[in-house]
């Protein structure tokens, strides 16, 4: 019983430590994001469809292209940390950790047509 409770206390151990170590990422990519958000708001960015190119720097001008394309590539970044970590702690369905399966609509097989949500 003694060496179950050490094997347990072992693993929550691990556990806190790459919960301490992916908190400190999360730090590091914070500041990122609000720098990144408050140089999105200092230049006016708004959610609607782009009219006129906005410059951000002297080698950026933001195009309603360009930052969706930014916002897929923090997208991807992020689906690929989440199946990293997945990965590290040997979970069984790793490679769909970062899709949200309690969000997905249900499929109707007697439907054609499922609309999207």
């Amino acid at each position: 019983m003694a060496a179950c409770k050490t094997i347990v206390a072992d693993k929550i151990e691990a556990s806190s430590g790459e919960l301490t170590s992916a908190l400190d990422e999360y730090n590091n990519v914070k500041g990122d994001m609000d720098r990144l958000f408050k140089k999105f708001k200092e230049v006016g960015f708004e959610t609607t469809v782009c009219k006129q190119e906005m410059p951000y720097d002297a080698d950026t001008i933001l195009t309603e292209n360009n930052i969706c394309g930014y916002f897929q590539e923090i997208e991807e970044l992020i689906s690929y940390m989440i199946t990293y970590q997945a990965v590290r702690t040997n979970e069984p369905n790793a490679s769909l950790a970062s899709v949200a399966v309690k969000h997905l609509p249900e499929k109707s097989f007697d439907k054609k047509v499922n609309p999207i949500k």
